[in-house]
């Protein structure tokens, strides 16, 4: 008895189409982080002044008042003013020479120029800031350096300076009050925008984990997530990092918290999971993961590229069980079957229908379809693991709603309906109880029927025939599933035209339906023609088949037929009461007259070595051929090539041609009139064993017996002597080279 197979989307691409390290054309390549709002600004341009509602920026320093939006290192020196009023240990002659430095630093930065000596003494001022405050002074002078460094020409000296390492410092430091934590992210979010070399200092000391702990504030998240897009963002190194600190389980949560709206900020935090999960261990993720990614890819409005990198999350969770049981468990498998629907139709309502009956896709650019195509071909790989638990059987029996929804949809036009609704299926058929539903009372197989004779799309056949193998392995619906002309439909892809993929899937479903029904090798017999007067009428679908063979360099396709020929054998020598005697006599002519090739596929399950199970199952049917007269001399025509006699010899005596002159062994007597021992299933698994090799030289000598018995007057003496001393106990005269070289001879 064969076991059922999973049916899998091969010919689907494995992984979606998305950029992994850089985001979509509509996105800019990093964001710059106003203050206002901490929202995000598109370009540098349409940046958002800094703020002006803070009270504290009301204050007078001198002649300067924050509000006029003053130069970067006037603001700065005004600020460190302020903050050492009434400080009577600050040298007044210290203070007023760094007053200077920063007033010709500010000249110099009008004019283009940067001054590195200034910045390293906005640093000294800063740590002055941070050791003796107050804080309020520390938080403007951090804004006015982040508002600065959204400026491209800030950037790098910043780093050079060591102003952003102070505040990455900063960052590490636990206790800090909200409003200076604001402003530091802002300031390392638009420092590192675009720019590889402050990226590469923070990732080098090791500030990334800091930063992607403050996810955890709800009044910070929306700042953490633009500042770890900056960072990654284009820059390997950095996505390799947030994938060290595992950054994705994070991300899921904030996704799932209803305290944080992440709508606004999905462009985002899409491009950074696609970052993060890239060869992540979901085994870390929370059970509420994929319901969290489903739920957030269902979002109204959601960018198709946001879409790839929530699905890409989505089928690396699923290649777990553990999640797979979940999303039976939890109920959520209609979703990402709702999410293929939503792929051509965005305005489909997120309800629970499956039905795909008034369909209006929405005309897309070809780059989007391509991406979304990706995304459906990812669902499918995934629904394919899903359906194939035994959690998943259990959940939908054949008569559920979903079950009934995936058959409307083996009538689809659109091919990635019929792919997924055939693979699914065809995993939920794995008893033969569903099985027999599915064929006898849903008609399934008609429908697979008529996609198999008018379906060009190879995905779709490849499915479509993967599921009916499973459903053809009862014996009682192996005649209806013949009565739909499966055989006669499937015959057109045994042509060297097709793909050979879908030529093996081909065999495959017809092996199986050979499979005990003589009923389906009478139609494997049937005339291609029904004209007498035309060429096709002297061939039938066997011939076909046999034609494939003899064509295709694809070993598994050839082996394949080959079984199938061993399928037809077993068949015939099952007694059947209801088969006149006329009849099966007529049936046997036929397949030896109108196929003079019909043993060479067996001569090739012999002689190859790849395969014990399968040189022991052609030796076997070798054995039922040989019992009658055409079949014994289809046999005894393959033994005239040094090849298949060689392996008869070896099967007897155990020992290999090669050895050359070592001479015959001891063989075991035969029972003349003994039936040949079927190989068993299990049999795969004893390779070389002595079971499997005692089985076959059993049915070597079964093989023997009956040649000699129905062919013995026309085999010539030298070989009919020969094949005797292999039968009998007493050892041949002959060495194996002298052996061979009288095979040789034999005409």
């Amino acid at each position: 008895m064969e076991e059922r197979t999973d049916i899998t989307p091969d010919g689907l691409p494995s992984a979606l189409d998305c950029p992994s390290s850089s985001p979509s054309p509509q996105k800019p390549p990093a964001s710059l982080i106003p203050n206002a709002s901490h929202g995000i600004s598109t370009t540098p341009d349409q940046a958002c002044p800094p703020h002006q509602s803070d009270s504290s920026l009301e204050r007078t320093f001198g002649d300067l008042k924050l509000t006029d939006e003053p130069d970067m290192f006037v603001a700065v020196g005004a600020i460190f003013q302020h903050a050492i009023q009434g400080d009577e240990g600050v040298d007044l002659g210290v203070t007023d020479r760094w007053r200077a430095v920063l007033e010709r630093a500010n000249e110099s930065s009008r004019r283009g120029l940067t001054d590195i000596e200034a910045l390293k003494l906005v640093r000294k001022i800063l740590d002055h800031l941070w050791s003796n405050g107050p804080e309020e002074d520390l938080v403007n002078a951090a804004r006015v350096l982040a508002d600065a460094c959204r400026e491209v020409q800030w950037r790098i000296p910043f780093c050079q300076s060591g102003i952003l390492d102070f505040f990455l410092e900063v960052t590490a430091t636990e206790d800090v009050e909200l409003d200076l934590s604001s402003q530091t992210l802002r300031l390392i979010g638009n420092a590192c925008a675009d720019t590889d070399s402050n990226r590469e200092s923070v990732v080098s000391q090791e500030f990334l984990l800091p930063i992607i702990k403050q996810l955890q504030n709800d009044s910070l998240a929306n700042l953490v997530i633009p500042v770890l897009y900056n960072i990654c963002v284009d820059y390997e190194p950095a996505q390799e990092a947030i994938r060290e600190n595992s950054l994705c389980p994070e991300i899921i949560e904030l996704l799932a918290r209803d305290s944080f709206d992440t709508r606004p900020l999905l462009g985002y935090i899409c491009p950074l999971l696609s970052f993060s999960v890239e060869q992540f261990d979901a085994s870390q993720s929370p059970d509420y993961s994929v319901r969290v990614l489903l739920e957030t890819a269902l979002e109204p409005e959601i960018e198709v590229e946001d879409l790839v990198s929530l699905v890409n999350a989505i089928v690396v969770h699923l290649k777990l069980e553990r999640f797979q049981r979940l999303l039976v468990e939890q109920n959520l498998v209609e979703i990402p079957l709702i999410m293929m629907i939503r792929s051509f139709a965005p305005q489909t309502p997120s309800s629970n229908s499956l039905s795909i009956v008034d369909l209006s896709p929405l005309v897309r650019d070809p780059e989007e379809e391509e991406q979304l195509s990706s995304v459906r071909s990812a669902l499918i790989r995934a629904l394919s693991d899903v359906s194939a638990i035994p959690e998943f059987g259990a959940k939908y029996p054949v008569d559920s709603q979903l079950v009934n929804s995936l058959i409307l949809w083996l009538s689809a036009s659109r091919s990635q309906f019929q792919i997924c609704s055939c693979i699914m299926l065809g995993n939920l058929a794995r008893s033969d109880t569903v099985c027999h539903s599915m064929v006898h009372n849903l008609r399934v197989h008609e429908i697979l029927a008529a996609t198999v004779k008018g379906s060009s799309d190879i995905q779709v056949l490849h499915a479509a025939l993967g599921f009916l193998r499973n459903l053809a392995l009862p014996l009682r619906n192996k005649f209806l599933i013949g009565e739909a002309q499966i055989i006669e439909g499937v015959s057109r892809f045994w042509s060297m035209d097709f793909n050979p993929q879908l030529q093996h899937s081909a065999v495959s479903l017809v092996r199986q339906l050979l499979n005990s029904s003589l009923v389906n090798v009478q139609r494997l017999l049937t005339s291609l023609s029904s004209d007498p007067d035309s060429p096709a009428h002297e061939k039938t679908y066997l011939s076909l088949l046999l034609s494939l063979f003899e064509k295709t360099d694809q070993v598994p396709t050839r082996v394949e037929i080959a079984r199938a020929m061993a399928a037809i054998w077993r068949c015939l020598n099952i007694p059947d009461p209801s088969l006149a005697p006329s009849v099966f006599n007529d049936l046997l002519h036929r397949l030896f007259s109108m196929h003079a090739d019909i043993a060479r596929p067996l001569a090739m399950m012999v002689t190859q070595a790849r395969w014990p199970v399968v040189r022991s199952e052609g030796w076997f049917a070798l054995a039922l051929m040989a019992r009658s007269q055409e079949g014994s001399a289809a046999v005894n025509s393959i033994l005239q090539e040094v090849e298949v006699f060689g392996a008869l010899v070896e099967t007897l005596t155990g020992r290999p041609i090669a050895v050359g002159t070592e001479e015959i062994g001891t063989v075991v007597e035969a029972d003349t009139g003994m039936l040949p021992v079927e190989p068993s299933e299990t049999e795969a698994s004893l390779e070389q064993g002595t079971e499997m090799r005692a089985r076959n030289r059993e049915n070597a000598m079964v093989l023997i017996n009956e040649l000699l018995k129905n062919s013995g007057d026309s085999i010539s003496v030298i070989r009919r002597n020969v094949l005797e001393d292999l039968l009998s106990r007493r050892q041949s005269n002959l060495s194996f080279q002298e052996l061979m070289l009288r095979v040789r001879s034999l005409e």
